[in-house]
Parts: structure tokens; C-alpha cells; sequence
């Protein structure tokens, strides 16, 4: 589910375990906030770890996925400005 704004976009989504992570990169900066699940990010060189209620900035133009960590699906809120 997605909402766009002039600025900015608010999407909801949901990832299940076994998702084929898809490398990619965008001109929007992205924030990703974490509901629910366990997710691993590739964010350019770096690795993080994150789970619910943490947050994640990914900078413009910068190649990135997740892969879910576990059998949980991983929720997350993204706002891309």
C-alpha cells in the first residue's frame, strides 16, 4: 500500500521469509521504520540488522535490499522524500 504526496511517498510493506531479495537503487532518500519481523539490510557496503522499532536511513542513489531474517514476515513502514 502506497500514499504520494507532492514530496513525499508513505508505503506499508510486507515481506514473507523466502522473498527473492531484488538489489536496487532510487533517487529518493528512503526511511524505513520497522513493525514487525527481523531484517537484514545491504545498504552500499554496510550490513545492519534490524528488528521492530528500529529505523533505517537509506541515502539517494545508494544500491540496497533486505532479506527477512527467520520465519516471521517483516513489516515495515518506508517514507521516500
Amino acid at each position: 500500500k502506497a500514499f504520494s504526496g507532492d514530496g513525499a511517498t508513505v508505503a506499508l510493506h510486507r515481506l514473507q521469509p523466502g522473498h527473492e531479495p531484488k538489489p536496487h537503487s532510487h533517487v529518493n532518500e528512503q526511511i524505513a521504520y520497522i513493525l514487525a519481523g527481523r531484517i537484514r539490510f545491504f545498504v552500499g557496503d554496510e550490513v545492519k540488522e534490524s528488528g521492530p522499532g528500529e529505523l533505517l536511513v537509506i541515502p539517494p542513489n545508494v544500491v540496497h535490499w533486505g532479506e527477512v531474517i527467520g520465519d516471521e514476515a517483516v513489516l515495515n513502514l518506508d517514507v521516500f522524500t
